[in-house]
Order: structure tokens, then C-alpha cells, then sequence
């Protein structure tokens, strides 16, 4: 995410342009993600749970630190897994 980022950045793409890249792969993380723990029964259990919880709680801080005005509401793409 760093090094798509800093891309982004040092092509100057608009701000509105970066909000819509992460937004979509941010949607594409949550369903991929949530296909595969629907679909694998080896997934379902409690500390992969704990997993994807801390691994979300990561993209968290990561979109919190790359700033709003990139990010926009790019943490909402992830509310089927996060629930």
C-alpha cells in the first residue's frame, strides 16, 4: 500500500482519482476476503479470526496515517469483513 501510494504521489494524481483507486481495492480486499472465509472451511475458525482482525486493525492505522483527504471514507470498502 506504501509503495502504491507513493506512486500515486510522485505521479501527482489528483486527490479525487487516488480516494477512487483505494477505494476500489479496498473493495476488492473486503470481498476477496470475504469469499475466501465463506467458501474455506479451514479458514472459519478462531484465530484466523484473530488474523484478519489484526491484519484489519493495520489497514486501519495504515489509512489513518495516509490522511484523510487520500483515503476519504476508503474504510467503509471494508465493512463486510470488519462486521
Amino acid at each position: 500500500l506504501d509503495a502504491l501510494l507513493g506512486t500515486v504521489g510522485k505521479a501527482h494524481v489528483p486527490n479525487v482519482l487516488t480516494q477512487a483507486l483505494f477505494k476500489q481495492l479496498f473493495s476488492f480486499i473486503n470481498v476477496n476476503l470475504f469469499n475466501q472465509l465463506l467458501l474455506r472451511r479451514e479458514c472459519c475458525s478462531f484465530s484466523n479470526g484473530e488474523h484478519v482482525r489484526t491484519g484489519l486493525s493495520q489497514v486501519e492505522q495504515w489509512i489513518a496515517n495516509a490522511g484523510a483527504e487520500l483515503m476519504a471514507d476508503s474504510w467503509e470498502e471494508l465493512r463486510f469483513i470488519r462486521n
